[in-house]
């Protein structure tokens, strides 16, 4: 069908991009890291508008059913209203969003440590120490996303729809947030719009047009959300998500390492000048114990540890090179598979810090190494009244979860509830360990378990846990097979 354009007006949503946590959209280079940040001609960073958008668009596929091709034209917004609304290779997007350049010209780029870890060692890689840049928690950046009508659309798509589509859009924003950028599945990146408004522009109104073609009008209309619909943006795929509230048993370190002499050798991670902990360190913890468990049950019912890797890749992603054999002989492909574990970079409140000296010890003589004194400076729990943690909203989301992922899912959460898994540095001197204070274990299919202590769980939920737990307990050869053979799927390329 020949289409005849003329635009009518526009929906128009605004306000300021905040950082929860924080964020890495790398530029390629490697100047001050070995991943640098992108960034502006001032040497800003800034969000690009393709990086916000293909982020926006899948999570507005989720939120639909589009991406797992559950849509259909019983749904308030079908493949083909999708496509009119974001584009496809037929035609042109009807939303457009202009560069997030960030709203102070503060520093706001700070540098994080990383390191791999070998999980039959527990110990450090050898040459495996890397570092990179990442835009801080708290910083903001100046949105403007754009919706066209034009006034041939009710042919293809009703504007109720339209308004819906921003309606939906605007409650994600600043309601449920997105994640943008790399590693948002250990937890950076989290965004939510502070300040937002979304109105509409109806050009056969004079003052409209003014107000666009100028842009000083702009500024003076208030937020009409209230007049475009929604969608439920609580509509997602089978999830299982854990939050959990600790306490810090002793003390803690997420390493932290500074360029001034006079700073400690290494100190609590901070984020936005507020103590957390890192997502990556809190992700790299489940994953080490999760492969013990399953090495534990792999050994236990004789099945091949090739068939526990693929579950455990799987389920926390890996990215690596493998041959596969075809009719022209061998060949390499690359693998890249993305995790089904997010979890959360987490505050940690009600502490104080303070330095300690420390000197390496010999463990064959027994006496002290020489140059080997160092201070660090560790975070400790303050003595407070009442039910307030030191970390609130301890979080684990699994995707498309199956019942031996919740299995595998219960047994992470006991240990970290006892104090049997301990995260960050200096674990061999007690840090890092935490005691449960509350938890909340939610289902996509309403189920949901509540508690302060393990007495207070009902047997009915104690049953369902417990099953969960039996049912990883007895997996088969047979079971694992299926997620080796599903691993070729995520070949990237030949």
């Amino acid at each position: 069908m020949k289409r005849n354009k003329l635009l009518k007006g526009k929906i128009v949503i605004d306000g300021d991009i905040a950082l929860k946590s924080a964020m890495l959209i790398g530029c390629g280079e490697d100047t001050n890291t070995d991943i640098d940040v992108i960034k502006d001609s001032e040497g800003m960073p800034f969000i690009p508008a393709t990086s916000f958008v293909g982020v926006l668009k899948q999570e507005f596929g989720e939120i639909y059913g589009i991406n797992s091709g559950q849509a259909d034209d019983t749904r308030s917004i079908t493949k083909e209203n999708f496509a009119y609304i974001f584009g496809d290779n037929d035609r042109s997007s009807l939303l457009s969003c202009s560069d997030l350049y960030i709203a102070s010209k503060e520093d706001v780029v700070e540098i994080r440590d990383g390191v791999k870890i070998d999980v039959k060692t527990g110990i450090a890689e050898d040459k495996a120490k890397y570092d990179y840049e990442v835009v801080a928690a708290g910083s903001k950046f100046k949105l403007k996303i754009e919706i066209d009508l034009f006034s041939d659309l009710e042919n293809f798509i009703p504007i109720n729809k339209i308004k819906e589509v921003g309606g939906t859009i605007f409650n994600l924003l600043t309601k449920k947030g997105i994640r943008i950028g790399a590693k948002t599945n250990s937890g950076f990146g989290k965004a939510i719009l502070e300040t937002g408004r979304i109105f509409l522009l109806d050009f056969s109104r004079k003052e409209d047009v003014e107000a666009w073609l100028t842009g000083t009008g702009l500024n003076k209309r208030q937020n009409e959300s209230t007049s475009f619909g929604c969608h439920d943006i609580g509509r997602y795929e089978n999830r299982l998500i854990i939050n959990v509230s600790l306490d810090i048993k002793n003390s803690l370190i997420i390493r932290s390492y500074s360029d001034n002499p006079k700073d400690p050798d290494a100190s609590q991670l901070k984020s936005g000048g507020r103590y957390i902990i890192s997502g990556t360190s809190i992700k790299g913890a489940l994953r080490a114990r999760a492969e013990r468990i399953m090495r534990t049950i792999a050994d236990k019912n004789e099945i091949p540890e090739e068939k526990m890797n693929a579950y455990i890749n799987i389920l926390f992603g890996n990215s690596y090179e493998m041959e596969l054999n075809d009719k022209a002989g061998h060949k390499k492909i690359k693998i890249d598979i993305p995790s089904r574990v997010l979890v959360e970079e987490v505050n940690i409140e009600h502490i104080c810090s303070e330095v300690q000296s420390r000197i390496k010890i010999d463990r064959f003589t027994g006496g002290v190494i020489n140059s080997a004194l160092f201070d660090s400076l560790p975070v400790f729990p303050l003595n407070i009244s009442g039910k307030e943690s030191n970390i609130k909203n301890f979080t684990i989301i699994v995707k498309n979860a199956l019942e031996i992922d919740e299995g595998l899912m219960l047994l992470l959460l006991k240990d970290i509830w006892t104090g049997n898994l301990a995260i960050g540095g200096e674990k061999n001197i007690g840090r890092g360990v935490f005691k449960g204070k509350w938890v909340s274990i939610k289902k996509s299919n309403n189920k949901e378990i509540n508690f302060f202590k393990i007495d207070d769980i009902s047997k009915d939920d104690k049953k369902y846990m417990e099953d969960l737990v039996k049912t990883l307990n007895e997996i088969s050869e047979e079971e694992l097979k299926k997620f080796e053979s599903n691993v070729a799927k995520y070949k990237s390329n030949d």
